[in-house]
């Protein structure tokens, strides 16, 4: 293994937590975005919504697993709050407060919903500015790896990555709690497979064309391509650990079979394990301007 690889994976590994911060925490943004719209479109009397709404916790789970591990990447966890004091002036504090704002909002919304009918108004008042802040949590995380002087990163596709990897799990995790509350129809986990496996198609195009831009990067010293040549095989491993989760919830459903809850674990599984193959190579494409 040459001595650029060895730098390039090393970095990736001091930056794993972040890895897993964008894989688990998007994924969960989005699955909490589809379970808040498919319950504010239903009727308010919906004994199946209301109880849909306990299963929030489970996409909730995975976003706050994401901010555990990204505390990891401050040292500690108290310096937390020395990242709430850059907020308006750094898209790092931008990205916690969004992430740290939808986590709250959607925490109490999810506790309220064990008070059945009370707080039915404040229940969707709730639902409401969860998705609202879920959109602009995603929209943060993508901003928050724009910078200017790692080149590598510094280009458009660092964004739309991020946001397909999100857009690409996140439909399975709902999948999981659509089904663990005996909620939803064949035609709905239907389309949100083929929802998954469409951004996971996406992502790949998108992540395979980010390996061709850096055919044209060059720092001071190295070309942004031979710091990552195992970037293609990342891709692919990806796109086999998401396929192979796909399939593991489209063949029971085209064949009109039982869709369980065990199965939809394991496909959202594959999935976060594919997007976090091609989160942790991100971290690994770590080239500067000059150097």
């Amino acid at each position: 293994m040459s001595s650029l690889m060895q730098a390039a994976l090393s970095e990736g590994m001091a930056q794993a937590s972040l890895a897993v911060f964008t894989t688990t925490a998007s994924g969960g943004v989005v699955a909490c975005i589809i379970l808040a719209v498919y319950v504010l479109a239903h009727p308010t009397d919906d004994e199946r919504c209301l109880y849909l709404r306990r299963f929030l916790i489970i996409p909730l789970a995975a976003v706050i697993l994401g901010l555990i591990a990204s505390t990891n990447h401050l040292g500690r966890p108290s310096n937390t709050l020395y990242v709430l004091t850059g907020v308006g002036r750094s898209p790092l504090s931008n990205e916690v407060v969004a992430v740290a704002a939808f986590t709250g909002l959607t925490w109490i919304a999810w506790l309220l919903s064990f008070a059945r009918q009370r707080f039915r108004k404040a229940v969707k008042v709730l639902l409401v500015a969860s998705v609202l802040t879920g959109i602009l949590s995603l929209s943060r995380m993508a901003g928050a790896y724009s910078i200017d002087t790692i080149i590598t990163w510094a280009i458009p596709y660092t964004q739309v990555n991020l946001i397909l990897a999100g857009l690409a799990s996140g439909p399975l995790l709902a999948l999981v709690a659509l089904r663990a509350a005996e909620a939803g129809s064949h035609r709905l986990a239907m389309t949100l497979v083929a929802a998954g496996a469409l951004m996971a198609v996406l992502l790949a195009v998108s992540e395979s064309l980010q390996y061709l831009a850096f055919q044209d990067l060059q720092g001071g010293l190295y070309q942004a391509a031979d710091l990552v040549r195992f970037y293609p095989a990342c891709i692919v491993a990806s796109i086999t650990a998401m396929g192979a989760g796909i399939a593991v919830a489209a063949v029971p459903l085209i064949r009109s079979r039982p869709l369980g809850v065990p199965q939809c674990v394991a496909a959202c599984l594959l999935s976060f394990a594919g997007v976090f193959i091609v989160r942790f190579a991100f971290y690994c494409m770590r080239l500067t301007a000059g150097f």
